[in-house]
């Protein structure tokens, strides 16, 4: 039981979190120990049980790291994942630009545009998975409401100057949208060409779909091991 408790601890940074996650880990187990021997078994087998139930150390010492003293950096994990991938997919795009004849071909652009859209929903899920699987879901809510709330706010506020504004400022409402689409350039286009959803109800949905993927991706199930 002790080396399971300093297991889960070592991965703690703060000294203070790490004093009271050991007295909170230790007598749980001890309370899970006791529930176990109460059925019958002796306090060997419950006490094995009881850190069974607990999962894998690593992970679960790594969550309480997060849970107790997550920085900016963990923070702003999915917002900069968002924008390493939007400025690669602009990359991607712009290399298929060398070759005008092929852009130029209705077919050829579509399964173009088509198969980047599918790359980046699967890169998105990938990455959520790579780099947010560790956040407790605490955390990674946390972490992903600056995108949902940036995207929302850039594309409500063009929504607004275009179509409840008049000359310049509809005109300069466009800038906004602009970097709304730039954010999320993978799906941007796909959304688009779903004509029959209001522009409003694109807005909303281009605006979620990066946070969406990166969640699925992170609360994909989590590897554990024997202790």
């Amino acid at each position: 039981m002790t080396s399971f408790v300093k297991e889960v601890s070592k991965h703690i940074q703060s000294k203070k979190a790490k004093r009271k996650v050991e007295a909170e880990l230790q007598f749980h187990l001890q309370q899970t120990t006791q529930k176990w021997m109460e059925t019958g078994l002796d306090e060997e087998v419950a006490e094995q049980k009881a850190i069974k139930q607990m999962g894998n150390p690593v992970i679960l010492g790594r969550d309480l790291n997060q849970l107790h003293s997550p920085g900016l950096l963990v923070y702003g994990r999915p917002l900069f994942i968002q924008i390493m991938m939007s400025l690669c997919v602009v990359m991607v795009v712009n290399i298929f630009s060398l070759f005008p004849g092929l852009m130029m071909n209705d077919v050829a652009r579509d399964m173009i545009y088509g198969f980047i859209a599918v790359l980046t929903l699967f890169l998105y899920v990938f990455l959520g998975k790579r780099f947010l699987n560790a956040l407790t879901h605490q955390v990674l809510l946390k972490s992903l409401a600056p995108i949902l709330i940036i995207n929302m706010s850039l594309g409500i506020i063009g929504y607004v100057m275009m179509y409840a504004g008049s000359g310049v400022t509809a005109e300069n409402g466009q800038l906004p949208l602009m970097i709304l689409m730039a954010l999320n350039y993978g799906f941007s286009s796909i959304i688009d060409s779903i004509s029959f959803l209001p522009e409003i109800l694109k807005i909303v949905l281009l605006s979620s779909v990066a946070p969406l993927l990166l969640y699925v991706g992170s609360r994909s199930r989590r590897k554990t091991v024997e202790w």
